[in-house]
């Protein structure tokens, strides 16, 4: 907890007594602070309108002066006695127009640069920043809380309060962090939904991941890379032979799909290719059929009508036939 006592005079109608007390909420709640004092007029009633309007803005701490945050909280303090509770972050939020939109655990946290180009400069706008459009805090930078009040008197400004790095960085704010970074942004092991637990990388797993993040791995292609081949698909029958190759199909993809190599039908020759498909196919031919030798005959007998077709040229025996014919047997 973080207490602020300051007594501010904002002229002849209003003297404004205000107790500042900053409450950082723990570590599991929503981060968050506490405004909280009272507010007397200068005849020491205090104010107690229906609707008080309260304006706050977080802004940088140096002579950048970028604003960081803003929000207003409307507060009926009728029965009040002049004293309100505000909760920081809890307000209706300006657009993103004015401030930038980031959250108020962002705006705390002294890390990164905080992009205010997006802001619109208008009639109601100012520039965001005194000087430039960003902020980039250093690591112990504080922030300044600005807050103004109007009752329907019309607005009465109340000088800024400091919150150091301290109380941020050891409480609320950042113990929603590590570094400044939340839980969106950290890499986690979830089981059912609550925090679970993984072994620690190792540097030769890290060194890898981080090649395959840029692209470099040795085990693993990034898809467009040269050495990449897409993984091939197909809904229907193949129409190249290339098709078949290192593909698994179903039966009905693969007899439907063949392509046609040849004509239909039944022969006694056939030719095939490298892959065993027949690719032609005719009737035998004498010059098809080898020589038969006599020895390879070991059952069976020559009919007559074989033997007479024998000519004079041909051998029996080893011996050639010079005349006549061989007889019946």
């Amino acid at each position: 907890m973080k207490n602020l006592s300051k007594v501010l005079k904002t002229g002849a109608a209003l003297i404004t007594l205000i107790v500042v007390t900053f409450n950082f909420s723990d570590a599991k709640a929503a981060a968050g602070m506490t405004l909280q004092g009272r507010i007397v007029k200068a005849d020491k009633t205090p104010v107690t309108a229906p609707s008080v309007s309260f304006l706050v803005q977080v802004r940088s701490p140096g002579t950048e002066n970028c604003l960081l945050y803003q929000e207003v909280h409307t507060v009926d303090m009728s029965a009040s006695n002049g004293l309100f509770s505000l909760q920081i972050g809890s307000g209706t939020r300006a657009s993103a127009s004015v401030d930038g939109g980031y959250s108020i655990q962002r705006v705390f946290a002294n890390r990164g640069s905080i992009d205010l180009s997006a802001v619109v400069v208008n009639a109601t706008n100012t520039q965001p920043c005194a000087a430039g459009n960003s902020y980039s805090p250093a690591a112990t930078d504080k922030r300044k809380i600005l807050y103004s009040f109007n009752d329907g008197s019309g607005p009465i400004a109340l000088a800024p309060i400091e919150v150091t790095y301290n109380p941020f960085a050891l409480y609320a704010i950042d113990s929603e962090t590590i570094s400044g970074y939340g839980t969106g942004n950290l890499l986690r092991v979830e089981n059912a939904g609550v925090p679970g637990t993984a072994s620690a990388l190792s540097s030769a797993q890290m060194t890898e991941l981080m090649k395959i993040i840029m692209g470099t791995s040795a085990q693993y292609i990034m898809p467009g890379s040269a050495a990449f081949t897409a993984q091939p698909t197909f809904s229907s029958a193949p129409v190249n032979p290339a098709d078949l190759a290192n593909k698994a199909y179903v039966d009905a993809a693969i007899t439907g799909g063949l392509p046609n190599t040849g004509t239909p039908g039944t022969y006694t020759k056939v030719t095939t290719d490298a892959k065993g498909r027949v690719t032609a196919g005719a009737a035998l031919a004498a010059a098809d059929i080898p020589n038969l030798d006599t020895s390879k005959i070991t059952t069976g007998t020559f009919t007559d009508s074989m033997l007479a077709t024998i000519s004079t040229a041909g051998k029996v025996n080893g011996g050639a036939i010079t005349t006549g014919t061989i007889g019946g047997n």
